[in-house]
């Protein structure tokens, strides 16, 4: 991030798009930094504002950091593909998300490293881990892939 000593993070949307952009890079101990310097802008009055209200950009960013960066989300036309880099400290998350009519709901775990995606509805869609296998997902299953070596396993299909 060569650009990053030349930022002032004036703004209290920066932190956490640096975040995202350090999880995305795989540079784990920069993105937990910067989250937890855009987690503690309301928290720790680290602004000076605080006390004129929270600053819902900054939450904003701040889920976009933990979905888009730590858990890697990304949309393709026909689903989702995830890139999880979970930050140091961090023994899993969980999120739900709403693509295209559809519930989704994703779990990532660190130690065994784990990718688990419940469709609670809509129609089939692709899943996939970047680097490594997909699935074909619709409402009503659950899927879970194991971490093997520095890859992925193949999706495997949980009954409910």
């Amino acid at each position: 991030m060569a650009y990053e000593p030349r930022t002032g993070h004036g703004s209290s949307l920066s932190p956490a798009l640096y975040a995202l952009v350090a999880a995305r890079l795989n540079d784990r101990t920069l993105a937990q930094a910067y989250f937890r310097q855009a987690a503690e802008i309301d928290l720790a009055n680290n602004m000076g504002n605080a006390a004129g209200g929270v600053h819902m950009g900054a939450l904003g960013a701040l889920w976009q950091a933990a979905v888009f960066g730590v858990a890697g989300l990304r949309v393709r036309e026909n689903g989702i593909v995830l890139d999880p880099h979970l930050l140091p400290g961090w023994a899993e998350m969980a999120f739900p998300l709403q693509w295209r009519g559809r519930l989704l709901r994703v779990r990532l775990q660190a130690d065994p490293r784990l990718i688990e995606l419940m469709v609670e509805r809509g129609d089939e869609l692709t899943v996939g881990v970047f680097g490594g296998p997909a699935c074909r997902a619709r409402g009503g299953q659950r899927f879970v892939l194991q971490g093997e070596g520095a890859g992925w396993a193949d999706w495997k299909e949980v009954r409910l």
